[in-house]
């Protein structure tokens, strides 16, 4: 996290540089959901065409743990008897990420990917599932740490709820924060993934499937309508990335022995860095 003043400049020669806003945007994203694993807390959305993805997709969110020795959810459709389609989450007595996804017959867990997490530390978790060639690649904070094989080449239209922070089945609860989560029906790319790890969005993105920024509401920002039941679960103020200011894209030209007053400007950037 980087913290920086600025309210007065002295320049005595001549400089001339931009500042791109690439990945600045405004104040947007002012909280994340809470959830208390020995209460059972968990959120979730009925079974719906637009989640129900048979091919190409990619799980997002960021996660914060207060316990990670523990598997705990992160994003799931999978139930018995209702159907088993796909789960994403950390597997902590393994310390490992695990993506998962049944076409009804095959069932397959043999794609977990060894990366230790920290306790109270945010991470932004990304799968990109592709159907064609049954594979998922895993990001964390926007970074590739390695891609499996030998899943199934499509994923079943099962009826399970879509849970966040926990399982449908029962168990694996979220112990702390979950922010920003997305479901997109396409296999986004690693740049993508980057570009908008530290953005809200508005919703109306392409092959957003569902998106809950976890701002006080429960409410799918996607024109699908996959509105969260929270059960138990409270909103927390604190958002996994927060930028209490804009930086706007503008070239300046200071010259030799110029000074400018500028107004006391803070900014708080995390991750940006």
């Amino acid at each position: 996290m980087k913290l920086f003043s600025i309210k007065s400049i002295l320049v005595l020669t001549i400089i001339s540089f931009s500042i791109p806003n690439s990945n600045v945007s405004a104040v947007t994203n002012t909280q994340s959901m809470n959830f208390n694993s020995s209460a059972s807390q968990r959120a979730y959305a009925p079974d719906s065409a637009s989640l129900s993805i048979t091919g190409n997709m990619t799980l997002e969110g960021w996660f914060k743990s207060n316990n990670v020795s523990t598997d705990q959810s992160i994003i799931t459709k999978w139930h018995n008897p209702t159907g088993e389609s796909y789960g994403f989450r950390y597997h902590g007595t393994t310390n490992k990420l695990s993506f998962y996804a049944s076409n009804g017959t095959l069932q397959y867990f043999g794609g977990e990917i060894s990366y230790p997490l920290k306790a109270n530390v945010w991470y932004h978790l990304a799968v990109v599932y592709k159907a064609s060639i049954g594979t998922a690649e895993y990001f964390v904070d926007g970074i590739s740490i390695g891609t499996k094989t030998g899943y199934p080449t499509s994923i079943l239209d099962g009826a399970a709820k879509l849970e966040i922070g926990s399982t449908q089945n029962g168990g694996e609860f979220m112990n702390g924060l979950i922010d920003e989560v997305r479901i997109w029906n396409t296999a986004r790319t690693q740049t993508e993934i980057q570009n908008n790890m530290y953005k809200s969005l508005t919703g109306s993105e392409s092959n957003l499937a569902g998106y809950w920024n976890l701002n006080s509401t429960s409410t799918d920002l996607t024109i699908n309508g996959n509105n969260l039941t929270v059960v138990g679960a409270t909103y927390s103020h604190e958002p996994a990335h927060h930028i209490s200011c804009v930086i706007p894209q503008t070239k300046f030209l200071l010259t030799s022995a110029q000074g400018f007053a500028l107004p006391s400007l803070t900014c708080t950037l995390l991750g940006l860095f």
